[in-house]
């Protein structure tokens, strides 16, 4: 967890948060199916998230594997892919 810790970039997502094992605290918003007392805790599941397009800079998930569907879901990405993210609140 601390290789997570150490090489993410604000905004951070923490999908399957938990208790915050990897203690992100404010530098993230924690995102988990079950309630949780994060001061920036939202409960929802990763295949809906609520957040608009391009909202985080780093997403990291440490113990989620539950709530994610499948992996086909998600498209490959290349460098040609990628662009700068941006913050939107």
């Amino acid at each position: 967890m601390q290789f997570q810790k150490q090489f993410s970039i604000p905004p951070i997502l923490n999908i399957g948060s938990g208790e915050d094992p990897a203690h992100f605290g404010e530098e993230a918003v924690h995102l988990d199916l079950d309630k949780w007392k994060h001061m920036f805790s939202v409960q929802a599941d990763a295949p809906h998230l609520p957040f608009k397009d391009d909202s985080f800079r780093t997403v990291v998930t440490l113990n989620s594997r539950r709530g994610l569907v499948s992996f086909k879901q998600f498209p490959p990405t290349d460098e040609s892919t990628m662009k700068e993210p941006t913050l939107h609140l």
